[in-house]
């Protein structure tokens, strides 16, 4: 029975071994382990709130946009060429999603600022007094000013800054990565990175990279 035992005990051990070994890359090289497609999730809240400047993050501020993402995928390859995307699909889904939330944000916006400018409770604000406000955006209804922003939106040019095809580098434990293919990664500043079998997680720097995208944990997709 103890012999029984010990090798159930031994065959666990074993197991967890493996799995550890298999998480872990099993000795691996940074440059080995890096190559493949790579999946990440990205806040909305977060890409709201880098492109707005002071004023509008107080705007922000009274709106709730949490729950929205977008999707984003990255390929390293054996070749030293790498491709950052954002989707674009879930990214007009995110930014209708923001909408439908935005558009009765604005309204109760509105309230407050017609009860503050006529020293009323904002319950005594009624809907006609808010719509007169429409004239301001040079629509009839809330649901044309919806219409409005959804034409208006253009994810390939939101997003435009999150996209990029270039070369990459690693060296001296840092990862360095080009904007373009032509670019030489080794003549940019380096940047932090961790990578296993199974996450990646890049720190990536320099003025064209949005605020949202400075660290951004990817998940192995094959």
């Amino acid at each position: 029975m103890k012999k029984n035992r010990l090798t159930r005990v031994l065959a666990l051990v074993l197991m967890l071994a493996v799995a550890a070994c298999a998480f872990a890359g099993c000795g691996k090289k940074p440059e080995e382990l890096i190559v493949g497609k790579w999946a990440t999730v990205i806040d909305f809240q977060k890409v709201m709130e880098a492109g707005m400047d002071k004023d509008d993050a107080e705007v922000l501020a009274e709106m709730d946009f949490s729950g929205i993402t977008m999707n984003m995928s990255a390929e390293f390859r054996a070749d030293g060429t790498y491709t950052t995307e954002v989707d674009k699909e879930s990214a007009e889904n995110a930014m209708k999603q923001m909408i439908e939330k935005l558009v009765p944000a604005l309204k109760e916006m509105v309230r407050k600022e017609i009860a503050d400018g006529g020293s009323m409770d904002p319950g005594d604000v009624t809907d006609e007094m808010i719509d007169q406000m429409l004239a301001v955006f040079q629509v009839k209804s809330w649901d044309e000013l919806g219409d409005l922003f959804v034409q208006e939106m253009d994810p390939e040019k939101a997003f435009e800054n999150a996209d990029f095809d270039g070369k990459y580098l690693i060296k001296d434990g840092k990862l360095y990565l080009s904007h373009d293919a032509e670019s030489d990664p080794a003549e940019q500043e380096g940047t932090e990175f961790s990578v296993n079998a199974r996450t990646l997680t890049l720190k990536l720097q320099g003025k064209d990279v949005p605020d949202f995208m400075k660290e951004l944990v990817f998940k192995r997709v094959g």
